[in-house]
C-alpha cells in the first residue's frame, strides 16, 4: 500500500466510523443529549479532514467503499464496521451521499435531522424519494443522494478493468523471474512471489468473472 493509499485508508476509516457514530447516538439519545454534541462534532471534522473543503463523494460498488473514486482499504479493526455500513445504505434504496463544500454550514441540528431521517427513510416505500423530499423541507441541501442504480460508474469499471489488466500483466511476464529465484532460494523471490499472489488474490476476491476472462484470453492466445 502506498502512503497516499494509506492515508485515504486511515482519513476514510475515520470518516466513516465517525458517521457510524453520528446516525446510531442519534437513534438512541434525545437531540440535547451530551453525547449527540460530541459525535456531531467528530463527524464534521472528519468530514473537514476528508473533503478538504471540496465535494465529498462515497459510494458502494460490490461491498467495497469509494472514497472520491478511490477503493477504500480496510482495516482488520474497523471491518466489521465497514460491513455493516455497507448494508445500511442499500436498505434506504441508495449507493452512496456526495457532501457539498456548504456542508461546513451545517449546525448542529442540521446534522441531527439529517441523521434522524436517513435512519427513519428505511421504514418508507420509496426511501430515498421520502428522504430527498424531508431533506429539502428542512433546508438540508448540502447533501446529494446517490441513488441506487443497475449500472455501473463508469470511472470505477474502467479503473477495476486497468488494475486487473496491469495486474495480470505483469504477473504473466514476471513469473519467470519469481520461479528462478525461488527455485534459488532466494528470499528475495519469496517475497515477491508472495505479493504477486496476494495481488491476485484479492483481485479475484473482487471480480472473480473478470480475471477468468483474463486468464482465457490468455490460454488461447498461448494456444494459437
Amino acid at each position: 500500500m502506498s502512503g497516499q493509499e494509506a492515508e485515504l485508508s486511515m482519513l476514510g476509516g475515520r470518516f466513516l466510523k465517525a458517521f457510524h457514530h453520528m446516525i446510531n447516538t442519534v437513534r438512541i439519545h434525545q437531540d440535547n443529549n451530551q453525547l449527540i454534541k460530541e459525535c456531531v462534532k467528530q463527524f464534521a471534522k472528519a468530514l473537514a479532514d476528508m473533503s478538504g473543503g471540496s465535494d465529498l463523494e462515497f459510494l458502494i460498488w460490490r461491498g467495497r467503499f469509494f472514497i472520491q473514486g478511490e477503493k477504500l482499504h480496510y482495516r482488520r479493526e474497523s471491518f466489521a464496521l465497514i460491513n455493516e455500513m455497507v448494508e445500511y445504505f442499500p436498505q434506504r434504496g441508495l449507493r452512496g451521499l456526495v457532501f457539498q463544500p456548504t456542508v461546513k454550514e451545517g449546525t448542529l441540528k442540521d446534522f441531527v435531522i439529517f441523521s434522524r431521517l436517513l435512519n427513519e427513510s428505511a421504514m418508507q416505500n420509496d426511501p430515498p424519494t421520502w428522504l430527498d423530499k424531508q431533506l429539502q423541507t428542512n433546508g438540508i441541501v448540502w447533501v446529494e443522494l446517490l441513488k441506487e442504480i443497475d449500472e455501473v460508474p463508469p470511472d470505477i469499471e474502467l479503473q477495476r478493468k486497468e488494475q486487473a489488466r496491469q495486474s495480470y500483466m505483469h504477473s504473466m511476464a514476471t513469473v519467470k523471474e519469481v520461479a528462478k529465484k525461488v527455485s534459488q532460494r532466494s528470499v528475495a523471490g519469496i517475497r515477491k512471489a508472495r505479493r504477486l499472489a496476494q495481488t491476485m488474490v484479492d483481485l479475484v476476491l473482487e471480480d472473480e468473472i473478470l480475471m477468468l476472462g483474463l486468464t482465457t484470453i490468455r490460454d488461447y492466445d498461448d494456444y494459437t
